[in-house]
């Protein structure tokens, strides 16, 4: 008995050892320690955010942390997305990261969700959890979780990156959320993502940090925080501004007599018909690339190629000079959302066997190295 209760003191003397830093902190004690360690946090999208806000909330021991995303490791991510090695391009990115944040403390439960949140799971995963946070790089993903999170009375931190700029939130179940700011999606073409518009490595970083923070700052209880402001952050001229934010009484999602209608949200797999790069792999299939010249250096598939723009030009007789309507047509960008909007056109102009590649060309090099893994082993 007394060989146990000295091995009780001595891990309660490393887990004091360990967040001593914190507990010294006159706002934040023992108790806001104890209720870090029995929260459960849910990061939505493992990629320029989700990789340090998952180190930050894993080294100030959070209870558990949920890791959910459908992609692979790419070369592309590693400029980034801190958790993963060159070793791991091909891997699902949750795998690699719970294995990797296994090791920085082993106190903290790590679950792995390999699936990307849509309008048949949101609610049973965001139920599970006691705050979200939203590093998918998604727009439509993005509105889900607000509009979820609002039903369920759940609290989410909102995070975006942009090239040289960032925005952080904390939206609380209570009028005034993300709606209440942008009512409306803008399309996605619009808004493009990281993929097509770049980004310096160190501003998902930032804006990584000051999401955990906010995490922990919810936690705490130590003030309001970012729960009635947007910051804007912008890392090219060092300029922060701190806006009060906008209250809808009209919003859909927070409203007076607002309900979660998931009519609202376009299913990811209805936008375009979608093939795999297993199914590419196996079968002949002409290839429209709609990405930049600049882009191309990185790799290309055989086929034509017309960037979007200057597809979206072509009448349906130059269309037929240079496609064959006759034979399925694969298009592909970057990470699939030029292509979905290519597709549409080309659907329009009677193209009726017409699919954009799942997950872009990134995704089919992180396909295409671990087919080569594979075979080495």
């Amino acid at each position: 008995m007394q060989g146990i209760e000295i091995a009780a003191d001595e891990v309660a003397r490393d887990l004091f050892l360990r967040y001593q830093r914190q507990l010294h902190l006159p706002e934040w004690g023992v108790p806001q320690q104890q209720k870090l360690s029995q929260t459960r946090v849910l990061l939505i999208g493992m990629g320029g955010l989700g990789c340090p806000v998952s180190l930050y909330l894993c080294a100030a021991g959070v209870g558990t942390l949920g890791l959910m995303d459908d992609d692979l490791v790419s070369l592309s991510n590693l400029q980034r997305q801190v958790l993963y090695t060159p070793e791991e391009v091909g891997l699902p990115k949750v795998h690699a990261a719970k294995q990797r944040l296994s090791g920085f403390n082993p106190e903290v439960t790590l679950l792995a969700i390999e699936a990307a949140l849509d309008v048949h799971n949101a609610l049973e995963y965001i139920s599970r959890f006691d705050i979200v946070v939203d590093c998918s790089d998604n727009l439509a993903v993005r509105y889900l979780i607000n509009d979820t999170c609002q039903a369920l009375k759940k609290p989410w931190v909102y995070g975006s990156v942009y090239r040289f700029e960032g925005q952080v939130a904390c939206f609380l179940p209570e009028p005034g959320c993300y709606r209440c700011i942008y009512p409306e999606q803008a399309a996605a073409d619009v808004v493009p993502s990281c993929a097509e518009a770049g980004v310096l490595g160190t501003v998902p970083a930032l804006i990584a940090q000051l999401q955990a923070t906010e995490v922990l700052r919810w936690v705490g209880e130590w003030g309001p925080g970012l729960s009635q402001h947007l910051l804007l952050a912008d890392l090219k001229t060092f300029d922060f501004h701190k806006l009060q934010r906008p209250i809808d009484k009209a919003c859909l999602a927070c409203g007076a007599g607002a309900t979660l209608n998931f009519s609202r949200h376009t299913p990811h797999d209805s936008r375009a018909p979608l093939m795999s790069c297993e199914a590419y792999a196996i079968q002949a299939i002409q290839t429209l690339d709609v990405r930049e010249q600049t882009e191309r250096q990185a790799g290309y598939l055989p086929g034509k190629h017309f960037p979007l723009d200057a597809l979206l030009l072509l009448s349906q007789k130059n269309l037929l000079q240079v496609l064959n309507p006759r034979v399925p047509l694969l298009v592909y960008c970057q990470k699939g959302l030029r292509s979905a909007q290519a597709v549409a056109y080309l659907q329009s102009q009677g193209f009726s066997q017409v699919f954009s590649l799942q997950g872009g060309y990134e995704r089919w090099k992180s396909y295409q190295a671990l087919q080569h893994r594979n075979a080495s082993q």
